[in-house]
């Protein structure tokens, strides 16, 4: 799996469905495991990444801050819908 920018990285933790586990669909489900498996996996590409990762699970698993964007140089900063 190749590299991503952090801001792209954060947008895509973003737009993940944390809450794929609590499907009634298996499709859905399935698609949730993959993600979250590449997600950790892009988690692993630096000290920024892995942080991002650790602020997310958390805010979704037991409910901490909200993570911020990271400030990247030369990206817009806008997640997309």
């Amino acid at each position: 799996m190749s590299g991503i920018s952090l801001g792209d990285y954060y947008a895509r933790l973003a737009r993940h469905d944390w809450a794929y586990e609590m499907s009634d669909d298996p499709g859905v489900f399935w698609a949730g495991v993959d993600e979250r498996a590449q997600l950790h996996q892009l988690a692993r590409q630096s000290d920024e990444h892995w942080s991002l990762w650790l602020a997310f699970t958390t805010y979704h698993g037991s409910g901490g801050p909200e993570p911020e964007r990271p400030q990247v140089p030369g990206e817009s900063g806008e997640v997309a819908a």
